[in-house]
């Protein structure tokens, strides 16, 4: 957003401390370009599903895209959207799958949720995996995948590492 020009770099300073704008959950009433106030895990792709339904029942030729933390794939509410955009072959729908930590540890230790190509394949989806510190293969699955002339919507699973270039975080766990 700061990018965008929503708002000076120094606002940026203020992320997460006491009276920020910069909350750690969106908030359309305090942060700047902001669209949609969010916190529980799984509203973002529900709200992401529901602008894709309305782009097709509006014939628009435009994406939706949103990212999942594979923790917050724990949510009953994701998997509810997931299967409704596949249900309502939702083509215009790209969802990005990112990171193998959540707050208490691995993904794998806190809830093993298998294969998340498979899954989402399984759930109706035409879905990939990258590497997710490779912009330019990021980039080319993107336009892979918008080009697609199948009626399914779209998963990239992002291989990432938690913290990647900094190696007191990519190794922190859980206390």
């Amino acid at each position: 957003l700061y990018l965008k020009g929503f708002f000076d770099k120094d606002f940026l300073h203020s992320l997460n401390t006491n009276g920020t704008r910069l909350p750690s959950h969106p908030d359309r009433n305090l942060t700047p370009g902001v669209d949609m106030t969010t916190g529980s895990l799984g509203q973002g792709i529900s709200v992401a599903t529901g602008i894709a339904y309305g782009q097709i029942i509006n014939d628009s030729p435009h994406f939706t895209y949103t990212i999942v933390g594979d923790g917050e794939l724990n949510e009953g509410q994701c998997w509810e959207a997931i299967q409704f955009a596949a249900h309502h072959k939702l083509r215009n729908l790209i969802v990005f799958v990112d990171n193998k930590k959540q707050l208490d540890g691995t993904t794998e230790e806190v809830c093993n949720p298998g294969d998340f190509v498979e899954k989402f394949k399984a759930f109706g989806f035409e879905a990939l995996r990258v590497d997710g510190s490779d912009i330019k293969e990021i980039y080319d699955t993107i336009i892979e995948l918008q080009s697609s002339t199948s009626n399914q919507p779209k998963c990239i699973v992002l291989d990432t590492v938690k913290g990647q270039g900094v190696p007191e975080l990519e190794t922190m766990t859980a206390n």
